[in-house]
């Protein structure tokens, strides 16, 4: 009973610390704790990615920037509602992931890896030449709040809830989600590839579901860093980003969720 108490308790133990400790922070360290939320939106699907599906990925800071541009452009080109461009960075996440990981996920190992990484760079050589939509360099700004207007825009607390909310989120459904029928076969190929296969799972199909699945954490925060900052530029998404992404998921644990 003492074991099943603790089961239960501590989470939410953790959950309420986490949403009381923003009220005990300053502006800056807010802004800090809404980017950890951020960071660890991509690093689950990262985890997912290398710890289940055995594919790594030096390429997520790229999905993130999808994830962002959609949001930004959908907001301030098109007009549309702040929260339909948001609900629209996953779904561009996850599309551009399905696209590229079906000819990528045909290489294994380092090759998979440089080939993420190239891909990385294309997008950032995209977002810098097609200046007559991403303005190139200088950057799209005016990127509307993300908050009511009742709210202030520049008050990063509101913001803490609605990252570190979207966060939980994330975990619930990953954690669903190996708990579940998929999950055990994930859990096979990550053991074996051959194993998993012999015993019909459909490995392909599996590998490319869950790069997706990546893709569309990636994105939301994406679009999620998008409305927080009101800004981004191709500088806001380098290389060094998705290396940090990958060292974040091994010292946190490849394929533990609360990793």
């Amino acid at each position: 009973m003492r074991g099943l108490i603790t089961r239960r308790g501590l989470p939410a133990a953790i959950g309420v610390a986490t949403l009381a400790l923003p009220l005990a922070l300053d502006d800056s360290q807010r802004t800090q704790y809404v980017f950890i939320a951020l960071a660890a939106m991509v690093v689950t699907g990262l985890s997912l990615l290398m710890g289940f599906a055995g594919q790594v990925s030096l390429g997520q800071a790229a999905f993130y920037a999808v994830g962002a541009y959609t949001a930004g452009l959908l907001a301030t080109r098109l007009h549309l509602p702040a929260l339909l461009a948001l609900l629209a960075a996953p779904v561009a996440g996850a599309g551009v992931a399905a696209l590229i990981g079906v000819p990528l996920l045909r290489l294994r190992g380092h090759y998979l890896a440089f080939a993420t990484l190239a891909f990385q760079l294309i997008v950032v050589s995209v977002i810098h030449n097609f200046k007559s939509l991403t303005r190139g360099d200088i950057g799209l700004s005016g990127i509307p709040s993300l908050l009511p207007a009742a709210f202030d825009p520049n008050d990063p607390l509101v913001f803490c809830y609605i990252s570190w909310v979207a966060l939980a989120g994330i975990l619930i459904l990953s954690r669903n989600l190996v708990a579940s029928r998929p999950g055990r076969a994930l859990r096979a190929l990550a053991t074996s590839e051959q194993g998993a296969s012999a015993v019909g799972v459909p490995v392909g199909r599996y590998k490319l579901q869950v790069f997706a699945l990546a893709g569309a954490y990636a994105g939301l925060a994406g679009g999620l860093y998008a409305f927080f900052e009101s800004f981004i530029s191709p500088a806001s998404f380098p290389i060094l980003l998705s290396v940090q992404f990958l060292v974040m998921a091994i010292v946190g644990g490849v394929g533990v969720i609360w990793g």
